[in-house]
């Protein structure tokens, strides 16, 4: 590892159907999805454990930039799932810059049929969370979430709760 800051990425799946089998919470009162429907995937260098669990503890520099993504298991097709809240036991964002919503348009590959070894682009806006490792400390936060249908229906309100560990590893 460089001593150079890092951006992990942590790509977070939902198991979207079976959350929702568990019911539907509001946005006033969300229902803790619990972490056996969570999959949290990150890099092995910056994991101090669960990586692909709901319980990801990441490890992180002074100054590493963290990104939370979000998708179902089928890939947003029959559900999506939007992170819109994050809070966290370091409620003065002293060790975690307060994280962000942020979006991007970016052209992605497409398969081609017609010729698939030259992939075809399609325009989208990526989103994503962003924080800022500030200083050395361990904090636990809640990610609050909603899934919807792919209309934009919701279809309930959830919550869960990760942890990141912040220091000067080598």
């Amino acid at each position: 590892m460089s001593n150079l800051t890092q951006t992990p990425d942590i790509l977070i799946a939902f198991d979207a159907e079976a959350i929702v089998a568990k019911g539907k919470g509001t946005s006033d009162s969300p229902l803790y999805a619990g972490n056996e429907n969570i999959y949290m995937i990150t890099r092995h260098g910056s994991v101090l454990s669960g990586n692909a669990g709901g319980e990801l503890n990441v490890q992180v520099a002074v100054g590493d930039v963290i990104r939370w993504r979000s998708s179902t298991l089928s890939q947003n097709f029959d559900y999506d799932v939007l992170l819109y809240r994050f809070e966290s036991t370091d409620s003065n964002h002293k060790l975690l810059s307060n994280p962000e919503s942020m979006s991007g348009d970016i052209n992605e590959p497409v398969p081609n049929t017609d010729n698939p070894l030259q992939p075809g682009k399609q325009d989208v806006t990526n989103y994503y969370w962003q924080a800022t490792a500030k200083k050395i400390g361990s904090v636990t936060y809640n990610f609050f979430f909603m899934i919807t249908d792919r209309s934009g229906n919701v279809y309930g309100y959830y919550r869960w709760d990760p942890f990141i560990t912040i220091n000067n590893k080598d």
